[in-house]
């Protein structure tokens, strides 16, 4: 039987989560609190400590991301598993980054947390579908952000000299088509140097096709 300590601020639903896990006689709510202060004193007078802890993240007095960071430092042999209405990323990062090795919406299944929890004692934690869907969201959104404030960061005359320099033409030639002394041109590949972290060439290349800026065969402006 797997023992559980359980932390909301609503009653009703520590009842409801306690008759749903006690119902099918694998778990056991050993202790409850109504706030992250409170099961942190629990666990702290406890004779034995639970097999694992369920917690909400809005909570008063201390929440469930200070919580579940304070339990996973001074017990770290006890997993946590968050329980929350917010699919959001920030709440899913914070309560992942403090510690949980699960994080659970307060809609999903019965059978969705019964097999989370087991999962959460067997392997050490379980990461649904939908969080590393929040994830990898996340991680595509902030690349795309950083791409933007790259090609954002490059002026009209880098971006042909980045165009360029994508050609066969030497450094002669690339100054012959922007009109300008091979000297400025220079100055141009130093500066695209600074910006892109390129160190030749086929660095610039690199850092086109990166940015989106350059597909092989295809030249493509972002957006466009």
């Amino acid at each position: 039987m797997i023992r559980i300590s359980l932390a909301d601020d609503h009653k009703l639903i520590r009842e409801g989560i306690r008759a749903m896990l006690e119902s099918g006689g694998e778990f056991k709510i050993i202790s409850e609190s109504s706030n992250g202060r409170e099961l942190i004193d629990c666990l702290e007078l406890a004779e034995n400590h639970p097999d694992m802890v369920v917690a909400d993240i809005s909570m008063p007095v201390m929440d469930g991301i200070q919580a579940v960071r304070e339990i996973s430092q001074k017990w770290p042999q006890i997993p946590c598993v968050a329980l929350s209405l917010h699919d959001d990323f920030k709440n899913i990062f914070q309560m992942i980054d403090a510690g949980a090795k699960a994080y659970l919406l307060k809609d999903c299944s019965k059978d969705l947390m019964v097999a989370t929890l087991k999962e959460v004692m067997e392997k050490g934690a379980c990461y649904s579908s939908f969080v590393v869907e929040k994830l990898l969201e996340h991680q595509k959104n902030t690349k795309e952000t950083a791409v933007k404030k790259m090609y954002d960061n490059l002026s009209d005359r880098e971006k042909e000299y980045i165009r360029l320099s994508c050609t066969e033409y030497s450094n002669k030639e690339i100054a012959d088509k922007m009109n300008v002394s091979p000297r400025t041109v220079d100055g141009y590949r130093d500066s695209v140097f600074l910006k892109s972290g390129a160190e030749s060439r086929v660095g610039v290349v690199l850092f086109a096709i990166e940015i989106g800026l350059y597909v092989p065969g295809n030249w493509k402006i972002p957006g466009m």
